[in-house]
C-alpha cells in the first residue's frame, strides 16, 4: 500500500484533466449508445430492423462494385429492355442508333 502512494500522487493532476472532459466524454458516449440502441431495435410484426437490413445491403454493395480495374472499382449495371424500347430510344436520332447499333438487332424493328 505504501509502495503505491508516489503513484497515486502524479496521478493527481491528471485526473483533473479527466475531470474537465468527463462531462462532453459523457455525452458523446450517451449519444453513441443512442445511435447504436436505435440500430439495434427490431420492431414487432413482420418489419425488420437495421440489424437485418445491414447485411443484405453489403452483400448488394460487394455484388455490384465487386469488379475493379487500374482506376478503382467499377459499378455492374444491367439494362432491360426489349426491341421496342430499342427501337423507340433509337428514333431520336441517329446517334443512338450509331452508339447503340440497333439498326438490325430487332428483327420486326424496321429502323
Amino acid at each position: 500500500m505504501r509502495s503505491s502512494r508516489p503513484l497515486l500522487r502524479r496521478l493527481g493532476p491528471a485526473t483533473t484533466g479527466l475531470r474537465r472532459t468527463a462531462p462532453a466524454l459523457t455525452s458523446a458516449l450517451r449519444t453513441v449508445n443512442y445511435l447504436l440502441n436505435e440500430l439495434a431495435y427490431n420492431p414487432p410484426g413482420d418489419d425488420e430492423g437495421f440489424l437485418f437490413w445491414f447485411p443484405w445491403w453489403f452483400h448488394n454493395y460487394t455484388s455490384m462494385f465487386g469488379s475493379q480495374d487500374a482506376h478503382g472499382s467499377a459499378a455492374r449495371a444491367m439494362i432491360v429492355t426489349n426491341c421496342q424500347g430499342l427501337t423507340n430510344l433509337a428514333t431520336a436520332g441517329d446517334v443512338f442508333k450509331a452508339v447503340l447499333g440497333v439498326y438490325n438487332v430487332c428483327p420486326e424493328s424496321s429502323g
